[in-house]
């Protein structure tokens, strides 16, 4: 006699099968739960710190008007209010400092007009002492040229005088400063043509300053640029 069990691999393997898909349910809901536990952390915790660099880089680029402004109680929240304070402090000091350097740039003026004002008065005082003792106009010009070349800090100084020749000449009777061959064989009319159109000969002619920014580039300076040029000198002005 014998006997034969039989039973389906389904049937035997049934409880096997359920253990292994709840444990694949456990391992899915873990990984789910530790993904949605991390991205909490990101947001709860790197967002403040991004919000507090963003911030950081703001105020950096100069713009102390800007507040962090995290409400947060923890050490995050403690250190963006810690911030703010710190701001608000370095705009209060910048403030002072700029109202600091405005004052210190209002007395520089002033002493920089006073300076100016002390130059104007020694330089009249000593053209006063040399009209006094002048024995005669030549010398007295000289004297006016060296005066203003030293005490107003001019680096050229020429009184020139208007001929009333037909030609209108100007002829320099006195002077002071570098370049001192530049008065040599110079040129200058202060009638209307064309050895008259620099600053000399229209301030004579106009009764007004006549001012030359730049030798190199006035046209109606061309006549006189290259010995200009070679004196060392790029700027006049010339007062009747």
């Amino acid at each position: 006699w014998g006997m034969v069990a039989k039973i389906d691999t389904a049937e035997a393997f049934a409880d096997i099968y359920y253990l292994r898909n709840v444990i694949i349910a456990i391992v899915v809901l873990v990984f789910a739960f530790s993904g949605a536990v991390a991205f909490y952390i990101a947001a709860f915790v790197s967002a403040p710190v991004k919000k507090l660099a963003e911030g950081a880089e703001i105020i950096g680029s100069g713009n102390l008007n800007y507040k962090v402004g995290l409400k947060q109680s923890d050490e995050i929240g403690q250190l963006s209010r810690a911030f703010d304070k710190m701001t608000s402090r370095l705009k209060e000091t910048t403030a002072s400092r700029d109202e600091l350097n405005r004052e210190i740039e209002r007395r520089k003026k002033k002493e920089q007009e006073l300076a100016k004002a002390n130059r104007m008065l020694r330089a009249l005082s000593d053209s006063n002492q040399a009209m006094l003792h002048a024995e005669d106009e030549t010398t007295f010009l000289q004297q006016i040229c060296d005066i203003i070349n030293k005490d107003c800090g001019y680096s050229k100084v020429t009184i020139m005088k208007a001929e009333d020749d037909e030609a209108k000449t100007v002829r320099v009777v006195a002077y002071a400063g570098f370049g001192e061959d530049y008065g040599k064989d110079l040129k200058i009319s202060w009638g209307d043509n064309e050895y008259g159109q620099g600053p000399a000969g229209t301030a004579i002619r106009t009764r007004q300053p006549s001012i030359v920014s730049n030798v190199m580039t006035d046209p109606k300076f061309a006549p006189w640029r290259e010995k200009a040029v070679k004196s060392g000198y790029m700027a006049l002005m010339a007062i009747p």
